[in-house]
């Protein structure tokens, strides 16, 4: 019988031929949990896992290995959460009195498990920007509470005969993870081939037995994309028909019209800038 992960790459790759893989991968609805942080662990030196835990995770399964939410963190002792049933989430938080405003960001969900309900964040410690998600990830406790908004994801796997490119930068590379362990054992993992900027090993989380050849490059003190353009500048970009970049905004942008140069068509890529050099995402 196939498993829960199993049924969600299934039920993607037969949909990929009818919707633009350019497009996310949404939830019908967002709801608002509270969950309890039950473990902090520094899995590098510049990453922290942080695993949540709580009776609101029954029932979760994720829409898509690279599911993103949005997090309430607390900005003293107690959470307050704005209304759920709103569009506009940002706004609303902006909109809450500032004495009990949380603040709000975005991570990817490194892993769940449901039968003890926990999922995993990997909050980078340092780097820039500087903003209050990488200070919440350094002073957090156990024990601490904080608020989650369901949304959903962008990844959508190949079809076996249909090479893809997977772009991705430390900012990324828990997606890039948790996309690999989705795809182990089924057959779309050979037709995956990824590329990884980070900017040295201090920001190297051990990575899972990946399905597909990573190659990791590092930047040093240079600007994101200084190592991995130049890479992919020299690689047959043509042959590759659908592709997933995630990262620094700039090096997104950059990677993707290099995709679109060699031909790629755009409703075949998806992207999303996680962060931009020198500012803290709103």
């Amino acid at each position: 019988m196939p498993t829960t992960s199993e049924r969600i790459l299934r039920g993607l790759v037969d949909t990929c031929s009818k919707v633009a893989m350019s497009a996310p991968i949404r939830r019908e609805n967002s709801p608002h949990l509270v969950l309890e942080v039950g473990a902090i662990t520094d899995v590098a030196p510049a990453v922290r896992r942080i695993t949540l835990s709580g009776p609101a995770l029954n029932g979760f399964s994720p829409v898509a290995p690279d599911e993103f939410a949005g997090f309430f963190l607390p900005r003293g002792e107690s959470l307050s959460l704005p209304p759920s049933d709103v569009f506009d989430i940002r706004k609303a938080v902006r909109e809450m009195p500032e004495q009990t405003r949380p603040e709000l960001r975005w991570y990817t969900i490194r892993a769940y498990r449901p039968e003890v309900l926990e999922l995993d964040l990997e909050v980078l410690l340092y780097g820039e920007p500087h903003g209050p998600g990488r200070t919440w990830a350094a002073t957090v406790q156990v024990g601490d509470q904080v608020g989650v908004r369901l949304s959903g994801g962008g990844y959508r796997p190949p079809r076996p005969d249909e090479p893809q490119i997977l772009i991705a930068d430390e900012s990324s590379l828990p997606a890039l993870c948790a996309i690999g362990e989705s795809l182990t054992g089924l057959p779309e993992a050979e037709s995956v081939q990824a590329y990884v900027e980070i900017p040295d090993d201090d920001y190297a989380a051990p990575m899972p037995t990946m399905p597909f050849p990573v190659e990791i490059h590092r930047r040093g003190i240079r600007v994101p994309g200084a190592a991995i353009e130049p890479v992919l500048a020299t690689t047959p970009l043509s042959g590759f028909r659908s592709a997933w970049i995630c990262g620094e905004g700039t090096m997104v942008r950059k990677t993707r019209r290099m995709l679109r140069n060699a031909g790629m068509d755009r409703r075949h890529i998806f992207y999303c800038g996680y962060w931009t050099r020198g500012h803290a995402r709103p």
